[in-house]
């Protein structure tokens, strides 16, 4: 009785917590990409990814974001990889204890943000990490997914890859 209650366990732990079997929280990345941003969402059901190859410019490799859980992604963007950096733009604003990331992409009339907030110059300090989702044409305007647990945040990165939001008033003296 002991083992069954001992394997039911298991199997209830491992179904249950998105874990590769080193132990590592897993992503909606495939093996092979990088993991730009990671983070759980909507209290850990739901991931939200943005992975790209590993050799990634300007002009050469992919760049997608994915939502869903690990059994299944439910928003990939853009579908085809072909120049798909392209598809994003980047926006970053820095002074003294202030450092906000973001990176962008419109699919469906919806607006979709991935964002890193550091705020240390307010007390207590704040960070927040997550996706903002613009929802055109309804009285709720946006929808904030908040990261929940460990985050992985490569945005910063991109700076070069990416195209630069030149309407984004993060970028008011960033974008040439």
């Amino acid at each position: 009785m002991t083992r069954v209650l001992l394997a039911l366990a298991m199997i209830i732990f491992t179904s249950s917590s998105p874990l590769t079997q080193a132990g590592v929280a897993a992503t909606l990345c495939q093996q092979d990409e990088q993991v730009f941003f990671h983070c759980s969402v909507q209290g850990g059901r739901k991931m939200v990814s943005l992975c790209g190859s590993s050799q990634i410019t300007a002009t050469e490799g992919y760049l997608q974001y994915r939502f869903g859980s690990a059994s299944k992604v439910e928003l990939e963007f853009p579908r085809q990889r072909v120049e798909s950096q392209k598809q994003f733009q980047y926006a970053h604003y820095l002074r003294y204890q202030v450092d906000r990331t973001e990176v962008s992409f419109q699919r469906a009339g919806y607006t979709y943000t991935l964002f890193d907030s550091y705020e240390g110059d307010i007390r207590p300090p704040r960070r927040q990490r997550g996706v903002l989702i613009d929802i055109p044409g309804t009285k709720q305007k946006s929808v904030t997914l908040q990261c929940h647990g460990t985050v992985t945040n490569k945005l910063q990165t991109l700076d070069t890859v990416v195209p630069c939001d030149k309407e984004n008033p993060l970028n008011l003296e960033n974008c040439p």
